[in-house]
C-alpha cells in the first residue's frame, strides 16, 4: 500500500522499520448488532465463503480455484480475472435501510465500463437494486442513475461505503462524504441476491481484489465510516483537533497613504500531502489608528488537493483604513490521520485607476490581450477590460490576442452609430465584421441610451383567419409591434409573390415601444382570384426614419380552397312500390375532401313541376371519398308519379355545390307483402310484423304450451271486408283465425292457436297460411322441443318427515321426484350418487316406472368410520326422448354421540341405592346410538379403585317380571339398545360411598359416559326362622335357628343365651354360622330344663357377629310349662322334644350334640376372654360343658382376631388390603407412584388414609 514506517533518536539516524515487523489489526466493527453479512474471505480455500454475519449466507464462487484466494494486508482476500469469476448467494427478501461497505483493489483503470465489485438482482437498469462498478475510469454508484465516487487508482486499495437512508444515498471513499442524493421510494433496497464480479446484467467482469465485504440493515453515520475506513490500510488515529479551533496563519500589513480608499486584490496558494484533508480561506480586517476594526472580508473556502491550487478575493475596505491584518485560516478534516498541509504566496495588490463614468458610457481599446480577463479579482496590468469595468464603465471591448486590423472595430463608425440610436451590439457589429474574432465585449448587447430617436416596427407573426376558400373574401390577422423608442407612422401592404400583385393596402400608426399600444393586432382582407397554393408578402413600409429593417416583412403561404363539383345523382331502382326502398347515391369530388352530403326529395305527377317547399330531405353517409348514399323509402300512402332529387356537398371550408335531377325513380302501387307465420315462444317476442323470419327456427314449439301463431300483410289497398286467411298445420290443433288491430299504417294482422299434444312424438310441424280461396301465402316448419324432466331431492325420515340434516342412523332415506311437463308420467332411469363425508362414493341405481313419479332411496347405516361434514347427494338420469337431468343436494352431516335413555342398578326387588357385598344387582342401560356402537363398558369405583362389570345377556329378575324402575317399557323399544351388566362387590372394595361407571364409544370415537352413586355395605346376617320345641321341665327344649348372610356364613359366629327369670345364665352355646360358601343355614341348640324351671319364663338370646364385629340380636321369652308327675319323669321320649313344625327332622343325639359343643369351647378357649360370674352355677352335671359358662364375654368385648382363622397367631389382613395381596406388598404399594388415573390431591389422601388405618390395625394386633 506505499506505507513505509521509519524511527530516529539521539546519535541515531532514521530506519525504516521492516514490513515483516508489521501486521494490520481490525478494528471493533461498527454496530455488530445490525451487521447482517460479513464476508471476510479468510477461507484461504474453497469455493465458498463464509458469511460471519448474523445472516450466514455463504457466498459460492463460480469460475474460481484455490489460487483466487489471495494474501492481502488484512489476511487473505479474493481475486477476480476479470473473465468469468463470480462470487454469488441468494438471500431472503429484504426492502429496507442498507450500508454497503467493501474493499476493492482495481488491477488495471482499463476495465470493462459496468465491470461490478458489488451488485443486487439479475435485473440490468433497474431502479430497484444497485451496483458498485467501474465505468470511464472511475468508481461509481449505479441503479438506472450513476453516481460518481471518485478516480479509480490501479494497484491501490480504495474503501468504497454506501448508505441508504430513508430515500437519501449517502456515498463514501476512503471514509471521505463524496456525493448525497436523494431517489423516490422503492429505488435500489429490493434485495434478493448478491454478486460480486460481475455487474447486474451478468455481462461485464471485474478484474483485481476484493476483501471485508460488509452489509448493516441500518444507516450507519459518519462516525461509523471513519471507523471502517481504518481498519485495513489507515489504522491511525484520527485528527483530534478537528471541530474545536481552526488553524490559521497571520500577518499585519500597514496601509500606504496613496493607496488609501483603493480596492485590492488578494489571494493565497495551498495544497496536501497524505492522508489529510481540509479547506483554506483569507480573512482580511481593516483597521484604523486606533486598531479598531472598520470592516472584515472573508473568502470562501478552498477545499485542498493534491496540486496547488489558489483562492483570490477582491476586496474594498472602509475609508479610513491604515492597516490590514490579514489572516490564512485552516480547518482541518476530522479524517485527517498523517500527511502535511502547505500555504504559499500569499500576495495583496492595490486597483489603481479611478474616473468618473455615467451610465450607458461605453469604451474601445486597441490593446493586445486587454480582453483575457474581465472578471473581479483580475490582476492588475494584466487586463485593461477589467481596469475599465472595475472604474465604472458600462460597455467596453477587448482582445485577447494581437489582433488584425480588419479584427479592430473602427471608431469612426461604432461611436456615431451607438450615437444615433442603436444598441451596442448592433454598434460593434457596424463597426467591425469580425465581431468575436478574438474580441470580447463586456455590456448589456441592448443598451441604447440614444435609441429614443428612432421606430422600430416588428411583424412578429401573421396568420389567416377562418376559411380560405376561391373568390370569397379571407382576413388575415397580423400582430405588429413598435420596438423603437419613438412613434411609427408607414403603411401595411399585401402582395402576391406570383406577379406581385397588391391585394391589400392600408395605414399603420403605433405609439412608442414603451407607450401602451405599442403592439396590437391588425386584420387585413384579401379576396383570393385563384385556387391552390398562393404565398403572400406582408410588408411594413415606413414613412419616418427607422432603424431596423430587417423586422418588416413576413411572408405567408395558403392554399386556396376550390368548391365541390357534383358529378352524378342517381338511384339503384328505377321503380319503386309504394312502402318499398331504394338506395340513392351522388358522386361529388373536391380538393380538400368532402365532409357532408344531403339529399332531397319529392314526387312529381303527370304535368307537375318542382316545388321549392316541398322537397324532403334525408342525410347522406360516405361510401369512399367520392361517393355517398343514403336509404329512401317511399311511404305507404305516397302518390304515385317520378321522384325528382336535388343534392347539397360540403368541403372542410364550408364550400356547398347544388344538383337537381328529375325522373330518378317511378313510384308505383305496392303489391301485398305477407310477413310469418310468427310463433309465440319461439320466434323474437319483439317482431315488428313486419320483417321476414327463416322458414325453420332453432327454438321448437313446446308439447304443454300452446303457441300463437301470427301472420301479418303490408298492403297500402288492404279491405278489412277481405275473408280472413286460414292457418292450417301437419298435426295439433289449430284454432280460428281472428284480426289483430295494429298501430302501423298498412299493416294488418291475424292470429291463431297451435296446440300440441301432451307426450307426442317429436316430429317436425309444418304449418301453412293460405288464403280464403285457397291460394298458399306462407309457410314455415318447426321442429318440436323435448323439455328435460325436473328432478327434486330431499331427505326424511322413515315417517315421511322432512330432515334439514342427516346422522346415518339407518332410520333416514332420500325422496327424488321426477316431473317432466311434456311427458307426464313417462320412466325416468338413472342413479343416484350417495358421498358421506369421509367415506367413497355409494352410487344407487335410480329407477322410476312409467305412472311414477317417486323413487325412495334407503340411506343405509354405514359400518366405517365417517366424519362431520355434508351429506353429497347427487341424482342424474334420462327420461322420455332421452332428455337428461341431474340434481344435486348436500344436507349436513352431524355426528351425535350415543344418548342414554335409562341408566339404573336394579335387583328383583327394584332400584339398588344401598349395594352390600354379595349381593348381586344389574346396571340396566338403555343407549341410542345413531351410528353403530364400537363398545361399552361398566365399572364399580371407589376411591380411584374400580372393578369391571362384566355384560351379562340376562338380568338378575325373571324377564317377564321386571322391577319398574329399569323397566324398558314405555321407551321406544326399537331405537334403544338395551345393555345389561352384573354388579357384584369383592374384597378390593370397602364400606362407603362408591360409583358404577358406564363408557360407549360409536364407530366414529364419540363417546357418552353415565354414573349412578351407590352405597356399599356389608350384608347383615339375618334371622330367617326361630322355632322352639316346647319348653316341658324335665325334657330337652331344642331351638331351631335359619341364620342368613349374602357375604356369606364362613366368618360368621352364632351365640345362644338362656337366662332364667331372675336374668340368671342357664346355659350359652357358640357355633360356627355355616360353612365356606354357604349362605344359609341352620343352627340347632338343646338345653334340658330342670324341674326347678317349671312354671318359669326363660328369656332367649340369639347373637350373631360377622367379621366386621356387627353384632345382630334376636331376642324371645319362653313359659316353662308346670312339672309332670314323678311317674312320668323317666319315660318321655325325644319325639317331644321336637319342635311342632320339625316334626320330620332326624335330630343328633344327645351324645353327638354335646361332642360338638365341647370341641366348639375348645377351639375358642384360646380366644375368648372369660367373664366371671358368681351367681351362676352349673345345673347340668357335665363338666365338659364348664368352658362355656362365660361365653357371653364373646360379645361384650371387641374381637380383634379371626374367630375362624386355622391359626390363632396368624397375623389377620386388614379389609382394605386387596384379596390376594400380602400386607408388605400393599404398603410397597402405597409408597410407590402415583398410578394412572389417579390425581395427585386423591392419591395423597387416599395414601394418608390407607396408612392411618395400617397403623391402627397394628396397634390392635399387638394389643
Amino acid at each position: 500500500h506505499g506505507l513505509i514506517f521509519s524511527w530516529q533518536g539521539p546519535n541515531t539516524p532514521k530506519a525504516t522499520v521492516p514490513s515483516s515487523a508489521l501486521y494490520v489489526t481490525s478494528d471493533l466493527v461498527p454496530q455488530a448488532g445490525h451487521l447482517i453479512h460479513h464476508w471476510a474471505f479468510e477461507d484461504g480455500v474453497g469455493a465458498t465463503a463464509v458469511d460471519n454475519g448474523s445472516g450466514a449466507d455463504n457466498l459460492t464462487l463460480s469460475g474460481m480455484d484455490n489460487t483466487n484466494w489471495r494474501s492481502c494486508p488484512d489476511g487473505s482476500c479474493l481475486w477476480f480475472d476479470g473473465n468469468n469469476d463470480v462470487a454469488e448467494v441468494e438471500v431472503d427478501a429484504y426492502d429496507g435501510n442498507l450500508t454497503v461497505s467493501q474493499w476493492v483493489w482495481a488491477n488495471t483503470t482499463a476495465q470493462s465500463n459496468y465491470a461490478s465489485t458489488f451488485a443486487i438482482s439479475d435485473q440490468a437498469g433497474s431502479n430497484a437494486s444497485f451496483q458498485h462498478m467501474v465505468s470511464s475510469n472511475q468508481w461509481r454508484l449505479h441503479n438506472n442513475q450513476t453516481k460518481t465516487f471518485g478516480d479509480v487508482v490501479a494497484q491501490r486499495w480504495t474503501h468504497l461505503v454506501t448508505v441508504f437512508d430513508d430515500g437519501d444515498i449517502r456515498q463514501y471513499m476512503d471514509g471521505v462524504l463524496v456525493n448525497e442524493d436523494v431517489y423516490p421510494s422503492g429505488s435500489f433496497t429490493n434485495i434478493d441476491l448478491y454478486k460480486l464480479g460481475v455487474n447486474r446484467a451478468g455481462s461485464a467482469y471485474f478484474e483485481g481484489m476484493v476483501d471485508e465485504v460488509m452489509v448493516w440493515d441500518i444507516a450507519l453515520e459518519d462516525q461509523d465510516i471513519t471507523r471502517l475506513r481504518r481498519t485495513i490500510i489507515d489504522n491511525c488515529t484520527s485528527y483530534s483537533g478537528a471541530g474545536t479551533e481552526v488553524a490559521s496563519l497571520e500577518t499585519t500589513f500597514t496601509v500606504p497613504i496613496d493607496l488609501m480608499d483603493h480596492a485590492w486584490n488578494i489571494y493565497v496558494y495551498g495544497k496536501r500531502e497524505g492522508e489529510v484533508n481540509g479547506a483554506f480561506s483569507l480573512n482580511v480586517d481593516a483597521l484604523d489608528g486606533t486598531g479598531t476594526v472598520l470592516s472584515n472580508n472573508v473568502s470562501e473556502r478552498k477545499t485542498f488537493t493534491t496540486s496547488w491550487t489558489s483562492q483570490a478575493m477582491r476586496m474594498r475596505p472602509a475609508a479610513g483604513a491604515n492597516q490590514f491584518t490579514i489572516q490564512v485560516a485552516l480547518d482541518i478534516d476530522s479524517t485527517s490521520t498523517v500527511g502535511s498541509l502547505f500555504i504559499d504566496s500569499v500576495v495583496l495588490r492595490a486597483i489603481r485607476p479611478h474616473m468618473d463614468w455615467v451610465n450607458g458610457s461605453i469604451a474601445d481599446t486597441a490593446v493586445s490581450t486587454g480582453g483575457r480577463s474581465f472578471e473581479w479579482g483580475t490582476t492588475y496590468g494584466q487586463s485593461l477590460v477589467a481596469d475599465l469595468l472595475e472604474d465604472g464603465v458600462s460597455g467596453v471591448k477587448g482582445y485577447v490576442y494581437e489582433p488584425y486590423l480588419t479584427a479592430v472595430g473602427l471608431p469612426s463608425t461604432f461611436l456615431p452609430t451607438y450615437a444615433s440610436g442603436y444598441n451596442l451590439a448592433e454598434s460593434h457589429a457596424a463597426a467591425n465584421l469580425y465581431t468575436s474574432w478574438m474580441g470580447v465585449v463586456v455590456g448589456d448587447p441592448k443598451m441604447a441610451p440614444y435609441v429614443n430617436t428612432l421606430h422600430d416596427v416588428n411583424l412578429m407573426a401573421v396568420r389567416p383567419v377562418g376559411d380560405i376558400n376561391f373568390n370569397e373574401s379571407t382576413t388575415l390577422e397580423v400582430l405588429v409591434e413598435n420596438l423603437g423608442m419613438a412613434p411609427a407612422n408607414g403603411t401595411l401592404e399585401v402582395r402576391a409573390v406570383l406577379g406581385n400583385t397588391l391585394l391589400h393596402q392600408s395605414p399603420l400608426t403605433l405609439p412608442a415601444g414603451d407607450a401602451f399600444g405599442s403592439r396590437t393586432t391588425v386584420n387585413l382582407t384579401i379576396t383570393p382570384m385563384t385556387t391552390g397554393y398562393l404565398d403572400l408578402k406582408v410588408r411594413y413600409v415606413n414613412n419616418t426614419s427607422e432603424r431596423n429593417f430587417g423586422n418588416n416583412l413576413q411572408s405567408l403561404s395558403l392554399v386556396v380552397n376550390a368548391p365541390p363539383v357534383i358529378e352524378d345523382v342517381y338511384c339503384s331502382a328505377s321503380s319503386l312500390s309504394r312502402g318499398g326502398y331504394t338506395i340513392c347515391s351522388v358522386e361529388a369530388t373536391d380538393d380538400n375532401g368532402l365532409t357532408n352530403a344531403t339529399l332531397q326529395w319529392q314526387i312529381l305527377g303527370v304535368n307537375e313541376s318542382l316545388n321549392g317547399t316541398s322537397w324532403l330531405t334525408l342525410p347522406m353517409g360516405p361510401v369512399s371519398p367520392t361517393l355517398w348514399q343514403t336509404s329512401l323509402v317511399v311511404p305507404a300512402d305516397a302518390s304515385l308519379g317520378a321522384i325528382a332529387l336535388r343534392a347539397l356537398v360540403q368541403d372542410g371550408n364550408n364550400m356547398t355545390a347544388i344538383a337537381t335531377v328529375e325522373n330518378v325513380t317511378q313510384v308505383v302501387d305496392a303489391p301485398p307483402t305477407w310477413y310469418g307465420p310468427h310463433a309465440s315462444g319461439v320466434d323474437p317476442p319483439n317482431w315488428n310484423n313486419a320483417s321476414f323470419l327463416p322458414n325453420k327456427p332453432s327454438i321448437g314449439l313446446l308439447r304443454h304450451v300452446s303457441s300463437t301463431l301470427t301472420a301479418c300483410v303490408m298492403d297500402a289497398d288492404y279491405q278489412l271486408s277481405t275473408p280472413p286467411p286460414v292457418f292450417m298445420a301437419s298435426r295439433g290443433e289449430v284454432g280460428n283465425a281472428t284480426y289483430v288491430p295494429q298501430s302501423a299504417a298498412n299493416l294488418y294482422c291475424y292470429s291463431a292457436v297451435l296446440s300440441l299434444e301432451q307426450g307426442s312424438d317429436l316430429e317436425d310441424v309444418n304449418v301453412e297460411v293460405r288464403s280464403s280461396s285457397g291460394s298458399l301465402l306462407l309457410q314455415r316448419t318447426f321442429s318440436v322441443d323435448d323439455r328435460p324432466p325436473v328432478l327434486s331431492i330431499s331427505v326424511e325420515s322413515e315417517d315421511g318427515a322432512q330432515l334439514d340434516r342427516v346422522v346415518g342412523n339407518g332410520n333416514e332415506r332420500v325422496r327424488i321426484e321426477v316431473s317432466d311437463i311434456d311427458d307426464p308420467g313417462t320412466s325416468f332411469i338413472g342413479d343416484i350418487t350417495l358421498q358421506w363425508p369421509g367415506g367413497e362414493p355409494i352410487q344407487v341405481p335410480l329407477d322410476i316406472s312409467e305412472g311414477e313419479t317417486t323413487a325412495l332411496v334407503h340411506l343405509q347405516q354405514l359400518m366405517i368410520p365417517l366424519e362431520g361434514g355434508d351429506l353429497q347427494l347427487t341424482a342424474s338420469g334420462s327420461g322420455q326422448h332421452g332428455a337428461t337431468s341431474t340434481a344435486s343436494i348436500t344436507i349436513p352431516f352431524l355426528l351425535t354421540p350415543p344418548t342414554v335413555v335409562l341408566f339404573e342398578a336394579c335387583d328383583a326387588n327394584g332400584a339398588v341405592e344401598n349395594m352390600t357385598f354379595g349381593q348381586v344387582a344389574t346396571l340396566v342401560v338403555g343407549l341410542v346410538s345413531d351410528r353403530p356402537l364400537q363398545s361399552s363398558s361398566a365399572q364399580l369405583t371407589q376411591s380411584g379403585w374400580a372393578i369391571n362389570a362384566p355384560a351379562v345377556e340376562q338380568a338378575v329378575w325373571e324377564p317377564e317380571q321386571p322391577p319398574a324402575a329399569c323397566n324398558p317399557n314405555g321407551t321406544n323399544n326399537g331405537e334403544v339398545e338395551w345393555l345389561y351388566f352384573r354388579l357384584k362387590l369383592d374384597n378390593s372394595l370397602v364400606d362407603g360411598p362408591g360409583r358404577v361407571v358406564f363408557s360407549a364409544s360409536d364407530i366414529d370415537g364419540l363417546t357418552k359416559s353415565e354414573s349412578l352413586d351407590l352405597m356399599f355395605q356389608h350384608a347383615p346376617t339375618t334371622f330367617d326362622l326361630v322355632e322352639f320345641s316346647p319348653p316341658t321341665p324335665g325334657q330337652d327344649l331344642y331351638s331351631n335357628v335359619s341364620v342368613g348372610d349374602l357375604d356369606g356364613l364362613e366368618q360368621v359366629v352364632c351365640a345362644y343365651s338362656l337366662y332364667d327369670a331372675d336374668g340368671g345364665l342357664l346355659t350359652q352355646s357358640v357355633l360356627p354360622a355355616g360353612p365356606e360358601g354357604s349362605f344359609t343355614n341352620q343352627l340347632v341348640y338343646q338345653y334340658p330344663i330342670p324341674v326347678s324351671l317349671a312354671n318359669t319364663t326363660l328369656e332367649v338370646n340369639f347373637t350373631c357377629m360377622d367379621n366386621l364385629q356387627q353384632s345382630f340380636f334376636y331376642n324371645t321369652t319362653l313359659v316353662v310349662d308346670s312339672a309332670q308327675s314323678c311317674g312320668d319323669c323317666q319315660q318321655t321320649t325325644g319325639e317331644d322334644q321336637n319342635p311342632a313344625n320339625e316334626d320330620d327332622t332326624n335330630l343328633f343325639p344327645w351324645a353327638i350334640v354335646l361332642i360338638m359343643l365341647v370341641a366348639g369351647s375348645i377351639f375358642l378357649l384360646t380366644v375368648l376372654r372369660r367373664k366371671p360370674n358368681g351367681d351362676m352355677g352349673l345345673e347340668w352335671g357335665d363338666e365338659a360343658l364348664a368352658p362355656l359358662e362365660n361365653t357371653e364375654s364373646l360379645f361384650e368385648q371387641d374381637i380383634d382376631g379371626d374367630l375362624f382363622s386355622e391359626d390363632g397367631a396368624e397375623e389377620k389382613v386388614p379389609s382394605i388390603v386387596p384379596e390376594g395381596w400380602t400386607l408388605d406388598a400393599y404398603t410397597s404399594w402405597l409408597d410407590g407412584p402415583v398410578p394412572e388415573e389417579w390425581s395427585e390431591e386423591q392419591w395423597a389422601a387416599y395414601v394418608v388414609s390407607s396408612k392411618a388405618t395400617l397403623a391402627e390395625h397394628a396397634e390392635t394386633s399387638e394389643g
